[in-house]
């Protein structure tokens, strides 16, 4: 992933033509940071982190986002 990471957003001229696609591939950096703080507690700051990230993720561009089945679980 960071791969990708570093051909689509470091290298400016290799830019997706999808936003969608851009903005997810730019949170790669980020995703590797915060997928460790899944497991902790409930009520830790970092699985609040995590929970923000997560529905970052799921809110651009979906206005359906609300009917994910594990958005309950996450917040």
């Amino acid at each position: 992933m960071v791969f990708l990471y570093d051909y689509f957003v470091l290298r400016k001229k290799n830019r997706l033509y999808s936003d969608f696609k851009f903005y997810r591939v730019s949170k790669i950096k980020q995703f590797i940071i915060v997928r460790d703080y899944k497991n902790e507690p409930k009520n830790s700051v970092e699985f609040k982190i995590y929970s923000d990230f997560i529905l970052d993720w799921i809110q651009y561009r979906n206005p359906l986002w609300h009917k994910v089945p594990f958005v309950n679980k996450i917040r």
